[in-house]
């Protein structure tokens, strides 16, 4: 059975918004895309398990409220989604609603509208994790660690406090180059931190 133009619609769509709009007029991360590429993947999974619907015949109009609803609902209770996750993978779609109907109001008007929905309803009040500190007694203990007598426990404290008074992950650290230290004016030290592929102040 041959596609009717609105499967081809989505699928064509969609195509061009991971592989044209994304990574160049975007200039979004590959890690980013990837998440996208698994937030459709997962309803494209959800679509063939739950409801038989077949990857190469969706439509926008089949994405409804109550769709999307279950999707998100079988997110958090079938595969353990957290929250927030789930509300990332609700991001990606909704880039990718109002990237489509840009170019075709019609057609992605109820996909966009139902996901409005549900983030208003659904995901307004999720926060991402809250962050804990230490007391001035477990630093003391944490800097009390590595011994300084030694090269590697030099090493170990220094990257310690680089890391403590920076906020930086281990991974940008271990990123850093002699060109991503710089001094301003009077003589702080300034780093340049590499994450997902975009340089961030520190």
């Amino acid at each position: 059975m041959r596609k009717s133009n609105v499967e081809y619609e989505f699928l064509s769509l969609l195509g061009k918004f991971i592989t044209e709009y994304l990574p160049v007029s975007m200039n979004a991360s590959p890690n980013t895309i990837l998440s996208y590429k698994c937030a459709f993947r997962l309803l494209f999974q959800y679509l063939e398990e739950k409801t038989e619907i077949k990857t190469g015949h969706i439509t926008f109009e089949m994405l409804n409220f109550d769709l999307l609803t279950d999707f998100f609902d079988w997110l958090v209770t079938v595969r353990k989604n957290s929250r927030t996750t789930a509300k990332q993978r609700m991001g990606a779609l909704s880039s990718f609603a109002e990237y489509a109907q840009c170019r075709n109001l019609e057609a992605g008007c109820v996909f966009q509208s139902s996901l409005a929905r549900i983030a208003k309803k659904s995901f307004r009040r999720v926060k991402g994790k809250q962050r804990s500190s230490f007391t001035r007694t477990e630093l003391e203990i944490l800097f009390s660690l590595p011994d300084p007598t030694e090269k590697l426990g030099w090493r170990d404290l220094v990257l310690l406090s680089v890391m403590y008074s920076s906020g930086a992950r281990a991974q940008e650290i271990c990123s850093l180059t002699v060109k991503d230290v710089m001094h301003d004016e009077k003589g702080n030290a300034i780093l340049v931190l590499t994450e997902k592929g975009e340089n961030l102040g520190g």
